[in-house]
């Protein structure tokens, strides 16, 4: 197995792995427009995979889609961080956040030391793809933490009595 052929192997685990996360997580999560933005994560997560095992397979290399042999307990660590979490929305958001963003990072460093033409530019496509995605949960999570609706109007505040 070639250099280029390692480091896409690697980033197919990596999309697997979290897209395995994304899927347990939308059944968590109870925020309309997380749980929206997880599942656009998770096919784009799907077709960026396919499309780079795709180009594994035509160079000829071997292609293993299951992830990587620390994805299920990096999974399992997250899920119960989640659980324990004061507010399990953001909790998922905050960790999709920095999944999305190492996985743009080994896109970039992908890109940046291939030579094969073709697979660059898939790469930087794909690239534009998760920066779009890690945007996207960015300014979801911003608005979650200010408390801020789907509509642009602040979230109703517990009144109490005195």
């Amino acid at each position: 197995m070639n250099r280029e052929s390692i480091l896409v192997q690697r980033l197919v685990r990596t999309l697997d792995d979290s897209r395995s996360l994304y899927e347990k997580a939308v059944r968590k999560v109870v925020h309309p427009h997380l749980r929206d933005l997880l599942e656009c994560t998770i096919g784009a997560h799907w077709l960026i995979a396919d499309d780079l095992a795709r180009h594994i397979g035509e160079a000829g290399d071997e292609v293993t889609r299951q992830g990587s042999r620390l994805g299920p307990l990096r999974n399992f660590l997250t899920r119960r961080s989640a659980r324990i979490s004061l507010d399990t929305d953001m909790a998922y958001a905050n960790f999709a956040a920095k999944r999305e963003a190492d996985i743009l990072l080994g896109l970039h460093e992908a890109a940046s030391s291939v030579r094969h033409a073709r697979l660059r530019n898939r790469l930087q496509m794909h690239c534009r793809k998760i920066e779009r995605v890690s945007t996207g949960i960015s300014r979801l999570r911003t608005k979650m933490q200010l408390g801020i609706g789907p509509a642009g109007l602040a979230f109703p505040k517990r009144v109490t009595a005195r």
